[in-house]
């Protein structure tokens, strides 16, 4: 009984340490287990922010480029038909220029508004713009260009007058220290009394600057 005994316990001891181990075993699985989907959720995450980011940058790249698409073909829209306009002014020009008969001074104007200087197409201008005045008025073409003349520079204001007792207080020099009002005969009269050796000295006359 004795031996029936110990080997009951024997077995029953390893049934007992084998399930123990096998529930051991059972934990660290289910722990690897939810550790792993832990980690795939975490990689998982992180690919999604990634892929996010990525989704993010591709939209607003895309965005950016239809704006600049979309510009551009409205610039290059305008550029068209700014040339289809500038044609049809070619066309008008041309059908008024084969009226007229004085073709040098045509052929003048051409070459100072297409080729002359600064100042010459401003003057033809200031010109044009002046005659345009008595001129018919634009029905159908809209000219594009609002240059104007310039408006003409004030005129400068007098110099007042200065008072008459200023005037008269100012002292006029002698006739005979007036320069700009002798003549050679004075002159030399001037200098014959002052070499006269019978005149006294302080009677003769001094002889102006600028004289010798």
């Amino acid at each position: 009984m004795s031996a029936l005994e110990k080997a009951e316990f024997e077995k029953t001891t390893r049934q007992a340490v084998k399930a123990e181990i096998e529930d051991s075993r059972k934990i660290v699985r289910d722990n690897n287990s939810m550790l792993r989907t832990i980690a795939n959720r975490i990689n998982r995450a992180d690919n999604e922010d990634a892929m996010r980011r990525k989704l993010y940058v591709t939209i607003g790249g895309y965005v950016v480029y239809t704006i600049l698409l979309i510009v551009t073909l409205v610039e290059l829209h305008k550029q068209d038909t700014q040339i289809e306009h500038l044609k049809r002014v070619e066309w008008l020009y041309r059908w008024s220029r084969i009226y007229v008969k004085d073709t040098e001074e045509y052929q003048d104007f051409e070459r100072r508004m297409l080729n002359g200087k600064k100042e010459e197409r401003e003057g033809m201008k200031a010109k044009i713009f002046s005659m345009e005045r008595d001129a018919p008025q634009f029905l159908y073409f809209k000219p594009v260009d609002d240059w104007m003349p310039e408006p003409p520079a004030p005129p400068k204001a007098e110099e007042k007058e200065q008072p008459s007792s200023q005037t008269a207080s100012t002292s006029k020099p002698q006739y005979h220290k007036q320069s700009s009002r002798l003549t050679p005969a004075e002159i030399k009269a001037i200098k014959d009394m002052r070499a006269n050796p019978h005149i006294p000295e302080d009677a003769k006359p001094e002889l102006p600057e600028g004289y010798e």
